[in-house]
């Protein structure tokens, strides 16, 4: 057996261990509906009913009382064959690749690691809220990350050029056409063209899929997208780990100057490392910087979106001395349910100095480490090691 046939069986048995345990929590009613899955499985439904895809909530298997559907047309695409999936055979198919993928995102994160530790660490972060929270919701964020991750790190292909799954990551949710602007920052432009050549394309799809709705999302939906995100009332929750999330809670309001000036300000030199990080060779630091800050500069970024966390804790463990604090560190936000934790302090009337720093966690940790990266693609690592270097067992 090669040794990719085996890596790919591996992941699909960690796969399906992680769907039947999301299958016996749902069959016991332990912990949440598969909303998310619900919405991409239904959607479809409003297209066969001769309704407007952007002008209706989607109702049906695990969605009582509606959601909007915010992704592409050109996602409806892919989405099809669930809608016609029996329940919970869907739910079980869809969680499988999902955890699959995460497998394998851990697996380009760690390089050489044998397919065993690969495997541990992937049950590990499926511990982590980020990850468990993915699963329960039934979404579609591992699939973008790979996606993106993969092309960012992969030699350049002829029959599939690089850029192109960027691309197509970017057709199916616009998220990650962060990294078709940072290509254009680089002045990676084979990379730049190929991908907005290949998100066009999905447009054009879309169009061809359907032209009515199409037209109406990118003619108008588009602009509105946050707001119909953050499902009317919930923008400045603990739930929401975006800056203007963490602005608007700790400031009172949503769509200030300051919010607008500190997401620029954080793509700016995210970009600006992320490069140095692509010439210098590294991919995966420059794909993980661009991958976590597309989740700090988006308006609405609730905690399953993300997975972006898992590749960049990796590359600061790999790192030894200081990354590895550094990493444990953010884990440990992770594994503690550090929002939920700052939630519950403020319910027992702490200090918002206690508990607003962990409902923001996950967005300090992401500022944090953007600027830790900038400080060591200047050469200034040497201020922050500590006298006694740590390293973890399996990341080197």
């Amino acid at each position: 057996m090669g040794i990719y046939q085996g890596k790919f069986l591996m992941s699909i048995l960690f796969g399906v261990c992680i769907a039947t345990l999301r299958l016996l929590l749902l069959s016991f009613n332990v912990g949440y509906n598969p909303v998310d899955y619900g919405v991409y499985k239904g959607a479809y439904g409003l297209l066969v009913g001769g309704l407007s895809l952007y002008g209706n909530d989607v109702y049906g298997a695990y969605v009582e009382h509606g959601l909007p559907f915010v992704y592409t047309p050109f996602s409806l695409i892919l989405l099809v064959p669930w809608y016609y999936l029996p329940e919970p055979v869907g739910i079980f198919i869809w969680t499988t690749i999902n955890a699959s993928l995460l497998f394998w995102i851990v697996k380009i994160s760690l390089l050489n690691a044998s397919t065993a530790r690969v495997f541990i660490y992937s049950s590990i972060f499926s511990l982590f809220n980020i990850i468990a929270q993915h699963f329960m919701f039934g979404q579609i964020n591992i699939i973008l990350c790979l996606l993106c991750l993969y092309d960012m790190t992969r030699d350049g292909g002829k029959v599939i050029p690089k850029g192109s799954l960027v691309g197509v990551a970017a057709g199916i949710k616009l998220t990650p056409a962060l990294f078709i602007l940072f290509f254009l920052y680089a002045r990676r432009w084979r990379e730049f063209y190929v991908s907005s050549c290949a998100f066009t394309a999905t447009v054009a799809l879309g169009f061809i899929f359907t032209p009515a709705n199409t037209v109406d999302y990118f003619g108008q939906k588009i602009f509105t997208l946050s707001s119909v995100v953050d499902l009317g009332q919930n923008f400045s929750t603990s739930g929401n780990s975006s800056l203007q999330g963490m602005i608007s809670r700790w400031l009172g309001y949503q769509g200030s100057l300051l919010a607008s000036f500190s997401c620029l300000l954080a793509m700016l030199l995210a970009f600006k490392v992320a490069k140095y990080y692509l010439d210098k060779g590294d991919n995966l630091a420059a794909a993980s910087l661009i991958g976590v800050t597309s989740c700090l500069v988006s308006p609405v970024s609730w905690l399953h979106h993300w997975v972006w966390a898992v590749p960049a804790i990796i590359w600061l463990a790999r790192q030894g001395g200081e990354g590895v604090y550094l990493a444990l560190i953010w884990a440990s936000f992770c594994l503690m349910q550090g929002t939920d934790l700052g939630d519950f302090l403020a319910t027992l009337g702490f200090s918002p100095f206690v508990y607003e720093p962990l409902r923001s966690s996950l967005v300090l940790c992401g500022v944090f480490w953007i600027i830790y990266m900038s400080f060591l693609s200047k050469g200034m690592s040497k201020a922050l090691r500590f006298s006694a270097p740590l390293r973890v067992s399996g990341f080197q």
